[in-house]
């Protein structure tokens, strides 16, 4: 009897091993499984917390408390139309930049493109560098710039605007002697929207707006 009992226990030893075969099993990268390789995009490289989670850097959003930011910042439209009448008035005004200011996220910057021939010209500068390039222009001359319609596009706390706008002299003048198109990235941080960036290009005999940005 011992014979036959020490050929079963070692075909058991072989079988145990085995015995997970018949339970099915979930192939490498099939999205149930849980060993997620290093470095995927989903899975924190670093502790919370370690100066590295944040590769950007530290937090730019100045902390403040949202029951005293003004009404202007509270809604994508509202902080583009404050970006726009901050830098309107009539000639000899001077203008709010100080409203201005605070539209902006910081480090934001503002470019403006031109086209000479066919190479684009592209300036950029940060809010102190715009409002020192132009303030002296804009209380010099009658300057109302207003939006002709918005282009909103959001996902979350992030949002980007196409605008039209149109310049006159004088806010009551029927027809605008200027007319543009603003690219404008914003972003919701601590209970209030920001500019990230503006971008802008005024049109020209060779780059009129196009038909279908105008309704």
């Amino acid at each position: 009897m011992k014979q036959p009992l020490l050929v079963l226990m070692f075909a058991l030893l072989i079988a145990v091993p085995n015995l997970g075969s018949a339970v099915p099993q979930v192939p490498a990268g099939h999205p149930g499984t849980t060993n997620t390789p290093p470095g995927h995009p989903n899975i924190p490289s670093t502790p919370p917390g370690h100066p590295e989670t944040n590769p950007m850097g530290p937090e730019l959003a100045p902390a403040g408390d949202p029951a005293d930011y003004p009404e202007y910042v509270k809604s994508i439209e509202s902080i583009v139309n404050a970006a726009f009448e901050a830098i309107s008035g009539p000639r000899g005004q001077e203008r709010d930049w100080e409203k201005y200011r605070q539209l902006f996220f910081k480090d934001a910057r503002l470019y403006s493109v031109r086209v000479v021939h066919t190479t684009s010209i592209v300036g950029g500068l940060t809010v102190e560098e715009f409002i020192k390039a132009e303030s002296n222009y804009l209380k010099g001359s009658g300057y109302f710039e207003k939006p002709l319609n918005m282009k909103i596009e959001q996902f979350s706390n992030i949002a980007s605007v196409r605008s039209v706008y149109e310049v006159r002299h004088r806010a009551e003048e029927e027809m605008p002697y200027l007319r543009g198109i603003y690219n404008i990235q914003l972003v919701n941080a601590g209970g209030r929207w920001w500019i990230l960036n503006m971008l802008w290009q005024t049109e020209d005999p060779r780059n009129p707006i196009p038909e279908e940005y105008l309704k």
